[in-house]
């Protein structure tokens, strides 16, 4: 029988990532075919968001970006429980992805900033934003929808140049943030099309709103995860390894034994140089 050691191998944890993706999956199957709104359903929807803050609070430490975050998924879960309620609290629920979005836009930073392509992308965003709103039967609503859009807008933007410009971070990090913010884009776009403009039925296009959401803020946290993408994984190894790796430790030892003969011979020859000047003094010597 060989014993068991343990070898570390390098690997970002996803197991971590299991209990988000149970929840999620309870979402689509129990959550979405509802009809009424319900407190269960309330618990199901905003579960998802609540396994990934704890992900957050367990991998990373609460500080700088992953605590700024952290603060965006707790919003995120307030705006989520207002618009399980939607016909009544739709404001309020998009008031608070507002403060979620901006959250996201201080957690990415402006330590590098392109204005160029903060122009561009507000200008063709609020275009298509423009276009939406006709859509939207309420006045007040529009305002909210208006000034939510410019804070989703920024945060796109803040994502593009954290991919392209923040090249000190790793690029798993950069591209997940760009792609949480445009998922979140996408997700906020099917509300709108999908569900408040009646394209399609209401299951699907709920089902189709939750799963490109959960996405983004999945890849959003991801952006934020920097001992996540420096993690590792401890696994179990056979005692064969274990005495290769002592093995391949000890590798050096005959080396030293050598370095330490060498300097001995060195002694005993500069001894053996010694003793025959001496002699060779005490021989002129006799000679005078």
């Amino acid at each position: 029988m060989s014993k068991k050691g343990k070898v570390t191998r390098s690997g970002p944890p996803f197991h971590y990532l299991l209990p988000f993706l149970a929840s999620v999956a309870a979402c689509m199957v129990v959550y979405v075919p509802m009809e009424e709104p319900s407190v269960a359903g309330l618990v199901l929807k905003c579960l998802p968001i609540v396994c990934l803050m704890g992900f957050l609070a367990v991998v990373e430490k609460v500080e700088g970006e992953a605590a700024i975050n952290l603060l965006a998924l707790f919003f995120s879960v307030l705006g989520d429980a207002c618009l399980v309620w939607m016909e009544e609290l739709l404001v309020y629920g998009v008031a608070m992805f507002g403060v979620a979005q901006v959250a996201y836009v201080f957690a990415m930073g402006f330590e590098r900033v392109s204005w160029v392509s903060g122009v561009g992308i507000h200008v063709s965003l609020l275009l298509v934003v423009t276009s939406l709103l006709s859509g939207i039967p309420s006045p007040a609503l529009k305002v909210v929808v208006t000034l939510y859009s410019l804070l989703l807008t920024t945060m796109i933007w803040r994502a593009f140049d954290r991919a392209r410009l923040r090249r000190d971070l790793p690029v798993e990090r950069r591209m997940c943030s760009l792609a949480g913010a445009v998922v979140f884009c996408m997700s906020d776009v099917a509300i709108v099309v999908a569900q408040l403009g009646r394209l399609l039925p209401p299951a699907l296009a709920l089902g189709l709103i939750l799963a490109t959401y959960y996405a983004a803020q999945l890849l959003l946290t991801l952006g934020a995860a920097e001992n996540f993408w420096a993690g590792s994984v401890s696994v179990k190894a056979s005692g064969s390894s274990a005495k290769a790796v002592r093995t391949t430790g000890n590798t050096d030892r005959p080396t030293v034994k050598a370095g330490r003969a060498s300097v001995k011979t060195g002694k005993s020859s500069a001894k053996v140089a010694n003793s025959s000047l001496r002699n060779d003094k005490v021989a002129s010597r006799k000679a005078k």
